[in-house]
């Protein structure tokens, strides 16, 4: 019993989030949030949960939301250039019994009090996608 508790006990903390700042390195179990001033009101923020052995995307969702309202105020914010993904962490399959995976939300939150306007936030969000994709 008390075996099945602490399994239990340990999926259960690896499905959730982390309010590690990510800017300071990969957290102890993979998660965190970090987020970056694009411009005075617009922010990238990046919200990674723990590893586990499944996605967890709401809770991926519900990270980013909350260091979305924190930075603009609860609900005062568009999201933009949202993209979603798990991925596997990439430890070796002989040292765990399943896959670790991370979830990832990433995107831009505009505050509903910046000066930035929603089209200049889209050209801004574009530009920082494509210049993105050539470093990839």
């Amino acid at each position: 019993m008390r075996t099945a508790l602490i399994v239990l006990t340990g999926a259960y903390l690896a499905g959730c989030t982390s309010t590690h700042d990510l800017s300071k390195g990969p957290g102890v179990l993979g998660g965190g949030v970090e987020h970056i001033e694009v411009k005075p009101g617009l922010y990238s923020i990046t919200a990674q949960t723990n590893w586990a052995p499944w996605s967890n995307y709401p809770a991926a969702q519900r990270a980013w939301r909350n260091a979305a309202d924190a930075l603009c105020g609860k609900g005062k914010y568009q999201e933009l250039g949202i993209s979603q993904a798990a991925k596997d962490t990439g430890m070796p399959h002989f040292l765990r019994a399943a896959a670790y995976i991370v979830t990832e939300r990433r995107g831009y939150a505009l505050c509903n009090d910046s000066q930035i306007t929603f089209a200049d936030a889209a050209v801004l969000i574009d530009k920082a996608q494509n210049d993105a994709a050539r470093h990839d």
